[in-house]
């Protein structure tokens, strides 16, 4: 078990997750798999928007609909289960970091008085915030080199977050639970971020301590 973290947990098409992350103590949810899904009829019922978009590439497949609800059910059973802190991973991650950094980050949360969402990773290794004014992306890495675990509060549009790896709050779930009600309109990274213009506080690691294999290749 992550010391601080109440909850884990993985979300699996297949219930398959590397075997270096078995001492996590997770539980499965079960992926929703967006090929047997209605998509207009969601639609008609409010769970998606009618102008649900990609702002990256405009097309949308069904599997982006499926990773949305999967996500979806997993903030449902938070709000249930009323943990204060839980993790959520996909099954295709991989470790930037070791254990004991991604339990610092967890620790270093307890120093921010108000937070929703914590992102342990995006899709590059390093994570740029505008909001601290640098004048080019090289000396920005050299500075965070070695704080890669403080935790920064991410401005509206930083972009290029992913939702393999993340912490929710019992505040933070609250707020995307009822947002969510208005039909989630984009793939639910981005629907996160965008959250953040109603209100939702998202802070982020300075570096990706967790990331997705899919975005390794970009590498």
């Amino acid at each position: 078990m992550i010391t601080g973290i109440d909850k884990t947990f993985v979300i699996s098409l297949r219930q398959s997750f590397d075997i270096n992350f078995r001492d996590f103590k997770y539980e499965y949810v079960d992926a929703v798999n967006g090929e047997s899904l209605d998509v207009s009829e969601l639609v008609k019922q409010g769970v998606f928007s009618n102008i649900f978009k990609s702002p990256l590439t405009g097309i949308c497949t069904k599997g982006v609909f499926g990773c949305a609800l999967s996500h979806l059910e997993t903030w449902k059973r938070i709000k249930n289960s009323k943990f204060e802190k839980t993790l959520i991973l996909e099954d295709d991650i991989f470790l930037e970091s070791d254990r004991k950094s991604i339990e610092t980050a967890v620790s270093n949360s307890n120093d921010i008085d108000d937070w929703d969402v914590i992102f342990l990773g995006k899709q590059s290794v390093d994570i740029y915030n505008p909001k601290d004014g640098f004048k080019d992306y090289e000396s920005y890495k050299k500075l965070i080199s070695n704080v890669p675990t403080d935790l920064i509060e991410m401005p509206y549009g930083a972009g290029f977050f992913a939702a393999h790896s993340y912490i929710l709050s019992q505040s933070g779930v609250d707020k995307l639970l009822q947002l969510s009600k208005s039909g989630i309109n984009y793939p639910i990274d981005v629907f996160m971020e965008e959250m953040k213009k109603y209100g939702l506080k998202i802070y982020s690691t300075r570096k990706s301590l967790i990331r997705q294999k899919s975005h390794a290749v970009y590498d």
